[in-house]
């Protein structure tokens, strides 16, 4: 796949796994990802994406 893809990423993780293997089986020359830390003070945000 020669198209350029941008992920902009933020607190769902379940659905990246899930976007990240689909993104596998085309094998993009090029992938940027960016993603956004948890938001201060918000224990869920934490929770959610640095325990899994």
């Amino acid at each position: 796949m020669n198209t350029p893809i941008l992920l902009l990423l933020f607190n769902r993780p379940d659905s990246v796994k899930k976007l990240i293997k689909a993104l596998e089986k085309k094998k993009p020359r090029n992938l940027f990802i960016s993603i956004d830390g948890p938001r201060k003070n918000n224990q869920n945000d934490f929770k959610k994406n640095y325990n899994n």
